[in-house]
């Protein structure tokens, strides 16, 4: 768990914290406040801000993966996340691939769910307050199961 400026009023908020290296135009994580909100730091480390603005993700959690037709599965991954989506199409699960051996029966991989029209709410707001504007700090939030992107130039 990071420092106490997590904490609000004896709630516990989880969040990840980033920082623009100017040098390489990408973000790095400052860390976060629990193994859930770093499955999601992991992510949009991975997923960055593509040059041209399309995320693959957003149209990813959009398609409707029971349409025979549809060009998308349901998982997907990054370097180290993968992206499964229920087959009822709810739920987005992010889950770390990274971590300890998924063959040792005790391995529990880290993850964090939310549902697939608060993804694509996220993606949206990633692309708009952080691609668009590359503020020089971003956090984002997760309060009662929602998430807040602020940003500090």
């Amino acid at each position: 768990m990071m420092k106490d400026e997590f904490c609000k009023v004896g709630t516990f908020m989880d969040s990840i914290k980033f920082i623009l290296d100017r040098n390489y135009g990408d973000y790095s994580s400052q860390g976060s406040s629990s193994i859930e909100m770093s499955v999601l730091d992991m992510f949009l480390s991975d997923a960055g801000c593509p040059k041209n603005g399309y995320s693959i993700f957003r149209d990813w959690a959009a398609a409707d993966k029971n349409d025979p037709h549809s060009r998308f599965a349901h998982t997907c991954s990054t370097n180290t996340v993968l992206l499964d989506e229920d087959d009822n199409g709810i739920d987005v699960h992010l889950i770390d691939f990274t971590g300890n051996d998924p063959d040792d029966p005790h391995y529990i991989p880290a993850s964090i769910t939310m549902t697939r029209e608060q993804f694509i709410q996220l993606l949206d707001d990633w692309q708009e307050k952080v691609c668009k504007h590359m503020p020089k700090e971003v956090i984002i939030k997760r309060e009662n199961g929602r998430f807040f992107i602020e940003t500090k130039n």
